[in-house]
């Protein structure tokens, strides 16, 4: 059994190819509302950040847009927390100040997916792939807090089907540590 087993991995796995995306990305900053929030010291804020991006190559051809909603204080400091591509962009980028700023967020994405070795296969050799769904959806809510140079946010993701036979939508946390230097 364990020969059978091994042949089948063997079998479903890509070979090794040298790969190359260029990407180009773009945000912007929107701020929607300030209220002064006594105690808190800086005013509350609330902020849309839409972007979208494109990337091209033989690992993953896509073209994604985007929008996350943040409320907080001392917004402006960053464009919200940064994560692993694909997937709602953040920046690793941040303002670093004496203080402390916060935000809780909520955002979404839509991606066209023309082509990802993991589902497609290999660009240069023939190996098994699936067949991938052209459109994959992204929806995210979390928390930040940004101390000085530093940035602690969560984010829980939900990420719709990628391919047809993928039993249910992805979901997943992550964790980021942004340090500013």
């Amino acid at each position: 059994e364990s020969v059978r087993r091994n042949d089948l991995l063997h079998t479903t796995q890509i070979e090794t190819e040298r790969g190359l995306v260029i990407s180009y990305r773009s945000k912007r900053r929107y701020p929607l509302w300030s209220a002064a929030a006594p105690g808190f010291g800086a005013p509350l804020e609330l902020d849309l950040v839409p972007g979208g991006s494109v990337s091209l190559g033989n690992i993953l051809t896509t073209a994604q847009a985007e929008a996350t909603l943040r409320v907080g204080q001392k917004l402006g400091g960053d464009f919200g927390p940064a994560r692993i591509e694909p997937a709602l962009t953040g920046s690793a980028a941040l303002v670093s100040d004496d203080g402390w700023a916060w935000n809780v967020f909520a955002g979404a994405a839509g991606r066209g997916v023309a082509r990802n070795i993991f589902l497609d296969g290999n660009t240069f050799a023939r190996s098994h792939d699936v067949n991938k769904n052209l459109f994959v959806a992204d929806m995210q809510a979390g928390v930040a807090l940004r101390v000085r140079g530093v940035r602690l946010s969560y984010a829980y993701v939900w990420r719709s089907r990628e391919f047809d036979t993928q039993k249910g939508a992805d979901k997943f946390g992550a964790i980021t540590l942004t340090l500013a230097y």
